[in-house]
């Protein structure tokens, strides 16, 4: 059984060193002095509002076009 290093598993070494450089990078890709996060998140919450209301608006549009199309046909009579 290979002998494990206890430094790996609690972050020491070289790969807790990436991790710690891959954290700061987000980071300060999300800090407030980052205006390109801060903006990303702005467009996606935009975004989503604008599907919501594309998503009720079609939902309604299509109950009521079906309602009157059901009225049509009920009022066309077979030749």
């Amino acid at each position: 059984m290979p002998e494990l290093n206890c430094y790996y598993y609690i972050g020491v070494g070289e790969r807790g060193d990436e991790m710690r450089n891959l954290s700061k990078r987000v980071s300060r890709w999300f800090s407030v002095e980052s205006e390109s996060g801060v903006t990303a998140i702005e467009y996606g919450l935009i975004a989503s509002l604008i599907a919501v209301a594309i998503i009720v608006a079609v939902t309604l549009v299509g109950t009521n076009l079906a309602g009157l199309f059901t009225y049509i046909a009920g009022k066309v009579v077979a030749p």
